[in-house]
């Protein structure tokens, strides 16, 4: 894989013309060849990111929990400590696919979630 040329910081396999692009970069200059405000949507794509990296971590712990067994906690524990790793995966999964609609809405449909209107209004 090569490093993004425009960002330098993510591997990809994805080129253009000839030249390594990563995702991000694609969509954000997707955004700007379409007059869509970058700022909200590079708010979008770090949500995202920061979604995934979440959900990444809270599969690795679950996974790491789901191999333990049989482990030497006590039953009722180790029930417990299975149910509450498998809680935090699905709220990290949700929480990606909640900034993946947010993200998707705003590049199909234009629409900008509220939570970032109102930090527009206050930076003007």
């Amino acid at each position: 894989m090569a490093t993004c040329a425009h960002c330098k910081t993510i591997e990809t396999e994805l080129h253009e013309n000839g030249v390594p692009i990563c995702m991000q970069c694609a969509t954000i200059r997707d955004a700007k060849a379409k007059g869509q405000n970058c700022n909200i949507h590079a708010a979008l794509i770090q949500d995202l990111s920061k979604a995934t990296r979440r959900a990444e971590v809270a599969a690795t712990d679950f996974n790491a929990t789901i191999g333990n067994i049989p482990s030497r906690l006590p039953h009722p524990d180790g029930t417990q400590h299975i149910s509450n790793t498998s809680r935090k995966l699905t709220a990290a999964r949700k929480e990606m696919l909640d900034a993946h609609n947010r993200l998707n809405d705003f590049l199909t449909r234009g629409i900008v979630p509220e939570d970032l209107k109102r930090e527009e209004k206050g930076a003007v």
